[in-house]
């Protein structure tokens, strides 16, 4: 394992450095590294059981400190964003993801709503990024952005509830246990989120009059820890925990001290995370299915970059601000590579049919940059 971290870590560094002295993004520079050291290239890393452990450990990294980006006071600052545009543009995302792929490719409704959880969500990670690195968080197409990001990272937990259903389409005893599951997991994840909203204030409180910055550090590493581990019990994952720990953290007082802590590392996650999302891909077979990955990429991005353009524009926002939302928003999400994984675990896709999402998914992140400094220069 020591070993993979060092060749991840090494080919990072040097592909990223070639790309960045040719003034291209760093995000391609990383998707590119995994591509190429992973098993379906050069075998660097050189089984899918070792990427699948340096995805995870990525993701989860990530996750924390994206959470720690928002806490339920920003539920409420933007709550007329999550109820209008947020819920409007997962609702309508799902909706014609469902439909065209039921029309057009004969998929079961189970399937077909599958892909439209996965292809409605966005990059919390990257819209980030390139917000904070133009300075553009406070602009009304950054505040649409976090707020419509905001609503999609909470839409997960009950996507990822649902799910297990999703396996089991007959309304037999095994369907009525899920059901039951659905809303006992429902339930626990309320009470622990209301539950840690005085906990975790309350012993951040004790820790911090300890004077000590390393025991506030190894504090937050355990709640961390414990949240992950909590909703990995649950049968959901150790990402979704690692973002609640992260927004519970927030919601304290000592939110900022936290983020500033753990701010310094969010890129460098970001990094590992996409050469582990480079890993997953199979180079073979893109190149044996390239026109339908392109014919199916060109149709999913623009059907929800204007979704997402049409809903901004619906609600009041000029055509440009309209343009610049979708332009950030239009590429495949974090969870939605943790949806992917729990459907191929539930069998409700293929090892094929995620490698088409894979491949949809790693050219919409290389798209985003350019698109979005494009349209924002517009």
């Amino acid at each position: 394992m020591l070993m993979d971290i060092i060749t991840v870590l090494g080919s990072a560094t040097l592909v990223a450095t070639v790309f960045h002295s040719l003034h291209f993004p760093l995000l391609v520079g990383f998707l590119f590294t995994g591509m190429i050291i992973g098993p379906h290239a050069f075998q660097l890393i050189d089984t899918q059981l070792k990427v699948d452990v340096v995805t995870e450990l990525a993701s989860v990294l990530l996750m924390f400190t994206i959470g720690l980006e928002f806490s339920l006071k920003k539920l409420i600052q933007f709550r007329k964003v999550l109820l209008s545009f947020g819920m409007t543009q997962v609702m309508m995302t799902v909706f014609c993801v469902f439909f065209f792929l039921i029309i057009f490719f004969d998929q079961t409704w189970n399937k077909a709503l599958f892909f439209g959880f996965l292809f409605s969500l966005s990059s919390t990670a990257v819209a980030l990024k390139l917000l904070h690195e133009n300075r553009d968080v406070e602009t009304p197409y950054g505040q649409t952005s976090l707020g419509i990001l905001l609503f999609q990272d909470i839409a997960v937990i009950p996507m990822m509830l649902i799910i297990p259903m999703l396996s089991n389409t007959s309304l037999n005893q095994e369907y009525h246990f899920s059901l039951l599951s659905f809303l006992a997991k429902s339930l626990l994840i309320v009470s622990v989120v209301f539950l840690g909203r005085f906990f975790v204030p309350w012993a951040l409180h004790k820790v911090v009059r300890t004077r000590s910055r390393e025991l506030f550090f190894f504090f937050m590493l355990f709640l961390f820890v414990s949240c992950a581990y909590f909703m990995k019990q649950l049968g959901l994952s150790l990402s979704l925990g690692a973002f609640i720990a992260g927004m519970l953290i927030a919601e304290s007082p000592y939110g900022k001290q936290a983020m500033s802590d753990f701010e310094p590392l969010r890129d460098n996650f970001l990094g590992i995370f996409f050469v582990a999302v480079g890993m997953m891909l199979d180079l073979s077979f893109l190149t044996h299915h390239i026109l339908i990955v392109i014919i199916l990429t060109l149709i999913i991005l623009i059907m929800k970059a204007v979704i997402i353009f049409c809903i901004c524009w619906f609600f009041g926002h000029p055509g440009k601000i309209s343009f610049v939302v979708a332009g950030i928003l239009f590429q495949m999400g974090e969870f939605s590579f943790v949806l992917a994984q729990l459907g191929v675990d539930k069998s409700i896709i293929t090892f094929e049919e995620k490698q088409y999402f894979l491949a949809i998914s790693v050219i919409s992140f290389l798209l985003t940059p350019f698109v979005y400094e494009l349209l924002r220069k517009k």
